[in-house]
């Protein structure tokens, strides 16, 4: 009784993982099994140069990060189409796609949190001054950092992508908790920022993607997303169902092999 048992068990296991997974992506102007012609992409570029430092550039075709220039990108999304139509998430990452030509210095990008309390910032307004040009609302910082700039409103350093002169694309690993705020909140997740390690180099040394605003659909930033969906009932019943099935035959081997 204890090896059926055990069977019944392990089985449930897999066919639980094996039949309910699966993967949806998110970018600017796709649909999926969630959404159409998805239009929840916030994207733009900041830049700490006295002459632009509040200018907003939301419109903008790329994502820019650079060194001597510091330029530096942020990004959320609003996934609240997901709400109440999984069961978990298991891992999601994002993809940028280069839309410029290669640089002549290879150099690092750090991808930061941006802490909560700038969450729902509007791509059409945040700048590296402010948070919302319009009204002079500056960026929240957090309690550890003096600043009066975008700076002070970074949270935890989440990953660092080494940009070289071949790179074509670079992935992102994406915290499945700011995930669940984009679904379930997604004005109150400040998203992530792009910020380039160091500031040598010339002007032209910058790291350039597609925002959501790229002609190009296919070069738009990537979300996509692994996850159990919710398990139909009938789908459910029919797995135990089989596994019952498996089991009955496995105590009747038992039983004859005993007699």
């Amino acid at each position: 009784m204890k090896a059926i048992t055990l069977l019944i068990a392990t089985l449930s296991q897999l066919a639980l993982a094996t039949t309910w997974s699966a993967a949806v992506t998110y970018q600017e102007g796709g649909s999926n099994s969630f959404t159409t012609n998805y239009a929840g992409t916030s994207d733009t570029i900041l830049a700490s140069t006295s002459a632009v430092n509040n200018d907003n550039f939301g419109d903008n075709a790329s994502l820019i990060v650079g060194r001597n220039e510091q330029r530096f990108s942020i990004i959320r999304f609003d996934l609240s189409s997901m709400a109440g139509s999984y069961d978990s998430i298991t891992s999601v990452s994002l993809t940028l796609t280069r839309t410029a030509a290669a640089t002549a210095l290879d150099f690092n990008i750090n991808i930061y949190s941006i802490v909560s309390a700038n969450g729902g910032w509007n791509e059409m307004e945040a700048t590296w001054i402010n948070r919302e040009k319009s009204s002079s609302t500056p960026w929240q910082n957090t309690s550890s950092v003096n600043q009066t700039n975008f700076l002070g409103a970074t949270g935890n350093l989440l990953q660092t992508i080494s940009y070289t002169t071949t790179t074509t694309a670079i992935t992102i690993d994406v915290p499945i908790s700011m995930v669940l705020e984009w679904i379930n909140n997604p004005n109150g997740s400040g998203g992530l920022a792009l910020m380039p390690v160091g500031s040598s180099g010339s002007n032209s040394n910058v790291a350039t993607f597609g925002s959501s605003e790229f002609s190009t659909v296919s070069s738009r930033p990537l979300l996509t997303i692994n996850y159990a969906p919710i398990p139909e009932p009938s789908a459910l019943v029919l797995a135990l169902g089989g596994l019952g099935v498996m089991a009955a035959a496995f105590r009747r081997k038992l039983v004859s092999e005993r007699f």
